[in-house]
């Protein structure tokens, strides 16, 4: 950028269409598997893909999803609204996978989509590292393989586990670029958010609003 400021979109969230998107960035192994198993999808119920919050009626493509390519995502973030800058922070279900071994080769295919696909396709895009909580040799490997690479920027992870619990801390004070010893200065992001694989059920739904319900009531008196 040059001559004046532009904003800065520091959370722009990137769809993966679905999961065939990345099976040119798995190895032999994990591509036969999504094949063999018939997963469609890593879905989770943070942002529901047909629900009205997750994305804005006239940002959806044909197939009623949003951003699934960077040009798409640009014309609306940095051509309409004017953002110099849009920092991709990918909330793809790989942190959700229970198994290490699978959650760390989506993660890694993952980033190297975002890398590929979208940051390749417009020098106003950057992103951040998603790192995988499952396994923190694993993460600190990501962490190290993206650093060497490049394109990729901050770490970023999702869950409420990460401060909280020894094991993860070695993520966080993770191996400085290229390898130079010491820890790495680049800012950590930690997403938040409630740790659910399966939607609500109709009875925890019901539980929740008599809940809300009566806590209502009692304000009211």
């Amino acid at each position: 950028m040059t001559g004046a400021l532009a904003a800065i979109d520091c959370d722009v969230h990137p769809t993966v269409p679905d999961v065939a998107a990345l099976l040119p960035y798995l190895d032999d192994f994990w591509r036969a598997t999504v094949v063999e198993r018939g997963i469609n999808s890593l879905e989770t119920v943070t942002y529901p893909p047909n629900a009205p919050l997750t994305a804005r009626p006239q940002w959806r493509d044909k197939n009623g999803r949003a951003a699934t390519t960077a040009a798409e995502l640009t014309a609306h973030v940095c051509d309409r609204w004017q953002a110099g800058i849009a920092i991709l922070n990918c909330l793809y279900g790989v942190g959700l996978l229970f198994s290490e071994d699978m959650a760390f080769a989506f993660t890694r295919a993952l980033n190297d989509w975002v890398a590929k696909e979208w940051l390749e396709r417009d020098p106003r895009l950057r992103a951040s590292i998603v790192v995988p909580l499952q396994n923190t040799e694993y993460a600190v490997e990501i962490l190290a393989r993206r650093a060497r690479r490049g394109a990729l920027g901050r770490p970023l992870a999702r869950g409420d586990r990460a401060r909280s619990r020894a094991p993860h801390h070695p993520t966080i004070r993770r191996p400085r670029r290229g390898g130079s010893g010491g820890t790495d200065d680049r800012p950590f992001a930690l997403r938040c958010y409630t740790a659910l694989r399966l939607g609500f059920s109709a009875l925890a739904v019901r539980r929740r609003r008599n809940h809300a319900g009566r806590n209502s009531t009692r304000t009211a008196a």
